[in-house]
């Protein structure tokens, strides 16, 4: 009598037989092209981020520069402000930003035609790392103490 011929070992050959069975060369190939299509996604979206983050970056030390640049005009001479900071003036109404490749515009003017308040208007230009034009603007009023 021979064992392998018996109803229970076929059965139990056959599955050991299945187990073994792998993936065959399309199913592979798929899985790898959906693998590829998901890696190169996530790259760019990786990518992506990198650069809004940069972006995000500049602009807050675009916003610094501004900040500073109002708070030196604030605790200047109130009655000089609008002659030192116009054209012309001392130290006058442009500035170049030490953190970033750019420059920053000043605008003071009377607010209604009250000379106890005055509104000033800071435009900061600069360029990012791919030549892109970028600019954020800060406006404050100041007035006489």
């Amino acid at each position: 009598m021979n064992l392998e011929s018996l109803p229970m070992f076929k059965k139990m050959r056959e599955k050991i037989h299945r187990s073994r069975r792998g993936f065959t060369l399309v199913e592979v190939l798929i899985a790898v092209g959906l693998l590829a299509i998901v890696i190169v996604g996530l790259l760019q979206l990786f990518v992506y981020c990198s650069r809004l983050a940069e972006d995000a970056g500049n602009t807050t030390l675009a916003i610094n520069e501004a900040q500073n640049k109002m708070e030196e005009i604030r605790n200047h001479d109130f009655d000089a402000i609008t002659a030192d900071y116009a054209s012309g003036g001392t130290p006058g109404n442009t500035f170049t930003l030490t953190s970033l490749n750019g420059t920053g515009a000043i605008t003071i003017s009377p607010v209604g035609g009250d000379p106890q308040l005055l509104q000033m208007q800071i435009v900061v230009n600069w360029q990012n790392k791919n030549g892109r034009s970028r600019s954020t603007t800060l406006t404050s009023f100041i007035a006489q103490r």
